[in-house]
């Protein structure tokens, strides 16, 4: 006998996906290149094809590792949302990293000053557990500010 288990269906936290307690729980962080102003201008600059394609393509890039920077060009070249689609939904594989033991006492509990409230953190370690593969939370109307 087979199973077949949808991510998409398991909840995200005890109420379940979709429900306010989840939306209330995850948020995405402020907008930061995370590698640095000069390494994102770099990589845009020296390789540009690849710069594009993970700011269109790849959430953490776009999200963390060089935010400003992937919104700058968005902006400047007029990239129409339609053309970023993919970014501005959650992940087709939207998954933990982490164990389910892990994720599940990290989203409970956290770990050391961690917790699905660290939303860097939390999105590359227990994405789904947290609750980031809600589609909502990337829409474009509702992208996060730059950081203070």
């Amino acid at each position: 006998m087979i199973f077949i288990l949808d991510l998409a269906k398991l909840p995200c936290c005890r109420d379940g996906i979709g429900s306010t307690a989840c939306q209330d729980l995850a948020k995405l962080p402020c907008c930061r290149d995370g590698i640095g102003s000069t390494a994102c201008q770099g990589l845009r600059k020296y390789q540009a094809a690849f710069f594009e394609l993970r700011c269109l393509k790849d959430h953490d890039f776009h999200t963390t590792l060089c935010c400003m920077e992937c919104r700058n060009y968005i902006e400047t070249h007029k990239i129409h949302p339609d053309n970023a689609k993919a970014i501005f939904k959650a992940p087709i594989l939207c998954k933990d990293v982490r164990s389910i033991t892990f994720c599940r006492r990290f989203k409970d509990h956290g770990i050391g000053k961690f917790s699905c409230k660290d939303a860097e953190f939390a999105m590359r370690t227990c994405r789904h557990s947290c609750g980031y593969c809600d589609d909502t939370l990337y829409d474009f109307a509702k992208t996060m500010p730059p950081c203070k």
